[in-house]
């Protein structure tokens, strides 16, 4: 087999200058009008209504429509199942703006007089007040950060004779650079931050911690059997020796 002989010490700089490229990006697009961070009701709170449809209906005559009943801010988002057989448009209202029971009838009247052939019916109503959201939102930084001081613990416990702590810090960097990652791509393509995206988050993390934990058992064997080693060319060593 082929053996593969990539310098990643020599790259490391390179790397740190994309990473720093992307993050600079994701901090301008954050505060440029159109993009910027895109919460999910669970975090900011506000009210969520989908309704099912049959046939076609367009964005444009749905909005339209939900503007005669609702006099605030709004979005309109379709989506269909799995199984292709249930096609729904959703209603959000993000932050303080929320519908009453009283307008929710009204909204239902209207989307049935408009689109009679559609066979408009409520599909789902959420609705989360911002101090739910915002508890929601406080226990989820807690959560990360307990588990962060855990990763520290255990990495540094772990791997005490390649660095111990400091080992156990770069490890929870690299996953710090995860998630920002996820959450400028997020930003970049204007996507929502919701229950998927701490799923798609929590699904990296783990896989990145289990990355990290590889290479360091490579990098603790390999410092063992090159005594006389820099810790560049044992890392090298370690890394390559893992992609193989």
């Amino acid at each position: 087999m082929r053996e593969n002989k990539i310098d990643f010490i020599k790259n490391f700089k390179k790397v740190i200058i994309v990473y720093a490229v992307i993050f600079l990006a994701g901090i301008v697009f954050m505060f440029i009008p159109g993009f910027g961070v895109k919460l999910d009701i669970n975090f900011s709170g506000g009210t969520k209504i989908a309704y099912s449809y049959t046939g076609d209906v367009k964005d444009a005559d749905i909005e339209a429509a939900v503007k005669e009943v609702i006099k605030k801010s709004f979005t309109v988002s379709k989506s269909t199942s799995l199984t292709g057989d249930t096609k729904t448009f959703e209603i959000s209202l993000v932050g303080k703006d929320s519908v009453s029971a009283e307008d929710q009838e009204k909204l239902a009247t209207t989307l049935n007089e408009k689109f009679k052939d559609n066979k408009i019916e409520l599909y789902n109503s959420n609705s989360v007040s911002p101090t739910v959201a915002g508890s929601f939102f406080a226990k989820s930084l807690v959560a990360v950060l307990i588990t962060a001081v855990l990763v520290i613990i255990y990495v540094g416990i772990r791997f005490k004779r390649i660095g111990g702590i400091s080992a156990a810090i770069t490890a929870l960097c690299a996953l710090v650079f995860d998630v920002f990652i996820t959450f400028f791509t997020c930003v970049f393509f204007r996507l929502q931050l919701d229950s998927n995206y701490i799923a798609v988050v929590l699904t990296i993390l783990g896989y990145s911690l289990n990355d990290t934990i590889v290479i360091y058992d490579r990098v603790r064997e390999n410092a063992r059997l090159m005594p006389e080693a820099e810790i560049g060319e044992v890392v090298n060593t370690s890394i390559n020796t893992s992609l193989r």
